[in-house]
């Protein structure tokens, strides 16, 4: 007899969520139920019930209009640091931002999720789609689209346009040009210099490369024409030196994870996310079977004194 199909989890990330509420704050504070309580504590929970961010936004539209959202989803960028936008905004160009925004959106097991597909080179389709086959609420697209109008702009796209869809799941947008901010690409200034991972000229000077950004869904071939050289090439150096391309990005990966449990206090959810892994379940497999220890306990044996490397 066949199972039946389970739904996805109705979650969403309790930190996006604080920075959508303060950004419908931000555009007209009468966009906020009156009874809506304190913020959610991204630190001490990564994930809200969707539903209940789903109905703030539909009072927000209730109360006002499309372009009003859209400008509240465009103002998110300019709330103050959030983990999840450093991760974003550290790709390497517009391609890895579409990437990252679609890895976000299923490590956060968001039900709903947004179709990135570039239509040219100065140009991206943005399409929205449910999992359960019943569409995303207007409320939540209208959001998503200015947010991610926001994120190109703050990515370094010029002269960004909006332009709209037969209906309100569908839109594009189109660009100039890009030129990148001054920022430093380090996710955090707060960050020690990393050790360097034991591996021998090749491993290093792949590991310089895939370090700028390990949250990136690097490939063989990507890499290995950065290098000028070829994959099979790449393969046998790091083969000599008895390492490999994937084991390679997964100790940068694991690395950065380290740094950031031991020097910065976001949650659990959101250091996967900023490293690279799938869901959190996979950071917690993937850690442990580095390390030995979990997530949560490297993070309190780094809190007594004791280094846990």
């Amino acid at each position: 007899m066949s199972m039946p199909a389970k739904n996805p989890p109705n979650h969403a990330s309790a930190l996006l969520t604080r920075l959508v509420l303060l950004g419908l704050a931000a555009e007209n504070p009468a966009l906020l139920p009156p009874d809506l309580g304190p913020l959610p504590d991204a630190l001490r929970q990564a994930h809200v019930d969707a539903g209940q961010k789903r109905r703030l936004l539909e009072y927000a539209l209730a109360r006002s209009d499309a372009a009003t959202l859209i400008r509240a989803g465009r103002g998110i960028c300019r709330q103050g640091f959030a983990p999840p936008l450093a991760v974003l905004l550290r790709a390497a160009d517009m391609a890895g931002l579409a990437q990252q925004w679609m890895r976000l959106e299923r490590y956060f097991h968001a039900r709903n999720r947004t179709r990135l597909t570039f239509t040219g080179s100065n140009s991206l389709r943005a399409e929205r789609w449910g999992l359960n086959g019943q569409a995303p609420v207007r409320a939540e697209n209208l959001l998503i689209q200015g947010l991610l109008w926001g994120l190109l702009e703050r990515f370094g796209g010029q002269q960004v346009g909006l332009l709209a869809g037969p209906d309100d799941a569908t839109w594009q947008y189109t660009w100039q040009e890009v030129r990148r901010p001054a920022a430093a690409a380090a996710i955090s200034q707060r960050l020690p210099e990393p050790p360097p991972l034991p591996v021998g000229a090749a491993g290093q000077k792949l590991a310089q490369f895939l370090g700028r950004d390990p949250a990136q869904s690097w490939r063989l071939e990507q890499a290995a024409s950065a290098l000028r050289q070829s994959p099979r090439g790449l393969q046998r150096a790091l083969a000599a030196e008895g390492t490999s391309f994937q084991g390679l990005l997964r100790g940068l990966r694991i690395r950065e994870a380290c740094l950031l449990l031991l020097h910065e206090d976001w949650s659990l959810a959101e250091i996967g996310y900023a490293c690279g892994f799938a869901d959190q379940a996979h950071f917690q497999r993937q850690f442990r079977a580095a390390t030995n220890l979990t997530p949560g306990d490297y993070r309190a044996l780094g809190q007594t004194g004791v280094n846990p490397q």
